[in-house]
């Protein structure tokens, strides 16, 4: 009966019948119980032959000619205290099993490794007894506590030493998997500042507590407040510049180490730019000027570039 209403009221109607046979004449019933009870006679219908499906056809034969067949076949949840009691049986049957692995240990085990487990049992207990001071009237707490104490540690026998071996990553391993060794040194170097710096910060933020807490003590909290926000502001100020020098670097002494590098002394010894124009725009009209007249055959052109070469550089010792 799938309705709650429904199947409250056929339980009631039952109930005030008795269950007796016969107490209950289908023919004054309406169609409503009528259909109800239909179905749940068919549902169990359906439940006894399935259940006797599974019985040889032997037996059943047997059964067919038994007049008390039903007290030898028991339906699933009839004899509900036998199963109870297997269910408990089966249980203790594991949990006996599981405290006997605890205590000496499993039966596939070396016989070294099952001394192992009694040795370190054999500890625990007289640690669990040494917890009580070795009293005698105290046994069951020790007993219990000891057993807790084995419990938990006998997780660790899951660990296979082998395995945990095998898993540790061999030295090349470790070597590809760790930066290089440069680069740890330049993070190490930059922990070092930052420990230093945060070091120096500390040393100064407790001086200067120190002195406030006397300021504060002589003037009292409320003129000390009107007194100490515009230091705290410079203060907070001071600290962001510095951590900002720290993490940026100092631009300042950046400029100065540029204009000392010794490229920009090079540089500045080369010749000015209007000086270098002056030099070309006066050897290109001095070519000009000799190839518009008559130049001698052979080597005159040589001649000629030999002598613009050497008037620039007359020149440029000149302007110097």
């Amino acid at each position: 009966v799938q309705n709650k209403r429904a199947r409250e009221l056929t339980i009631r109607a039952l109930q005030a019948a008795d269950g007796v046979y016969g107490g209950v004449d289908m023919n004054k019933l309406e169609n409503l119980w009528q259909g109800l009870i239909r179905h749940q006679l068919l549902l169990i219908k359906d439940e006894v032959l399935k259940f006797s499906s599974k019985i040889p056809t032997g037996v059943r034969r047997v059964l067919r000619t038994e007049p008390r067949w039903r007290e030898v076949i028991h339906f699933p949840g009839e004899d509900a205290a036998a199963m109870e009691k297997r269910r408990t049986r089966k249980a203790l049957q594991v949990w006996r099993q599981k405290l006997t692995w605890v205590l000496i240990g499993d039966y596939s085990d070396e016989w070294k490794f099952r001394l192992g487990v009694c040795f370190w049992n054999a500890i625990l207990c007289y640690y669990s007894w040494w917890l009580f001071s070795f009293e005698y009237f105290q046994l069951i707490q020790t007993v219990l506590v000891g057993v807790v104490l084995m419990c938990s540690t006998s997780l660790l026998r899951y660990i296979k030493p082998k395995e945990v071996w095998e898993r540790v990553p061999s030295r090349e391993q470790v070597r590809e998997a760790l930066p290089p060794r440069e680069q740890v040194e330049a993070w190490l170097e930059k922990a070092k500042e930052y420990a230093i710096l945060a070091g120096q910060c500390s040393y100064d933020f407790a001086l200067q507590m120190k002195v406030e807490f006397e300021k504060c003590r002589e003037l009292g909290m409320s003129a000390y407040t009107e007194d100490a926000k515009p230091r705290l502001i410079n203060w907070f100020d001071n600290t962001v510049e510095q951590a900002k020098k720290a993490y940026y670097g100092d631009p300042e002494k950046e400029r100065d180490e540029d204009d000392n590098s010794p490229t920009e002394q090079r540089s500045s010894k080369k010749k000015p730019k209007g000086l270098a124009d002056r030099i070309k725009r006066w050897i290109t009209s001095k070519l000009e000027a000799e190839g518009g007249g008559s130049a001698p055959k052979g080597g005159g052109g040589k001649a000629s570039a030999a002598a613009a070469a050497a008037t620039a550089a007359a020149a440029s010792r000149g302007d110097r």
